[in-house]
Order: structure tokens, then sequence, then C-alpha cells
């Protein structure tokens, strides 16, 4: 009953509260990737993604990843030997790479594909994450919080 709108009984919630008005659809995010394909590099479109992910909050990401995902994964799908599926992959580790450090989120916050990373890969982000920063920086804020 709750997904019946004016009649028509939607296959989901989110599908009933577009038809109410109660969520914007993602049609201007649409339009506006589309145009970025037009003068953008792949590396630009993931991060005109990741500011749509982490400050617009589109409401069906997925949608708009599968639509634009062979765009947003050009450069990797460009170089030798590196089939379709492993460009994807490599340009969703790149976005979560952003949004990691934009927000403190990863991709699975925003109900998109987890990419695939080695093991060691990934130890060796957070290793980097963690341990990059500047002495003097943390001494300037604990000085000025004490």
């Amino acid at each position: 009953m709750l997904r019946t709108v004016n009649g028509t009984t939607h296959e989901s919630y989110r599908d009933a509260c577009l038809a109410l008005g109660l969520l914007e659809d993602d049609n201007i995010h649409h339009r506006t990737l589309q145009e970025a394909c037009i003068s953008q590099s792949p590396q630009q479109l993931r991060n005109l993604f990741a500011i749509l992910l982490t400050q617009i909050c589109p409401s069906n990401p997925t949608e708009l990843w599968e639509e634009f995902c062979h765009e947003m994964s050009g450069d990797y799908a460009h170089q030798t030997d590196v089939t379709e599926e492993a460009a994807k992959n490599m340009a969703l580790i790149n976005l979560d790479d952003i949004i990691a450090s934009t927000d403190g989120t990863s991709l699975e916050n925003h109900s998109l594909p987890v990419p695939t990373r080695q093991a060691d890969e990934r130890k060796d982000k957070e290793y980097s994450r963690e341990s990059n920063y500047s002495c003097e920086d943390q001494e300037r804020i604990a000085d000025a919080n004490v």
C-alpha cells in the first residue's frame, strides 16, 4: 500500500517517493556528467562523480556509475593488456580513494560496487593515510586546542 501512488503500485519505496516528488530524480546529474564527458578527462570525471556522491547525494548512484563507468575508466582501458572489467575496477579504486580523502567514507557507503584490492595494497594505503601528516601541523593543532 505504501508503494501505491495515484493508483499505480511502484516497485520500490524509492520509486514511490520519486512519484510523490519527495525525492529528486537524477536527471540533472545525468546531464552534468554527459556534458562533462565531452571535454573532461576520465580522472576529472571521477573527481566530479566523487563531488556528486559526497556533496549532492544522488538518489541512484549505482545507475549513474553504470551509465558513465566506461567514460570514467577510459584512461585505464587504454593501457596495454587491461580488460574492461580491470579498467572499471581501477577506476573504482581511484574513486574510492578520492571519496575516502574527501569525506572519510567509501563507495560502499554510497551503494556502489566495492573494488577488488590486493591485500598488500589495502595495508599500504591505510599505513600511508595514517602516517602521512606533518608533525609541525599536529603541534600547532595541539597548541591551539590545549
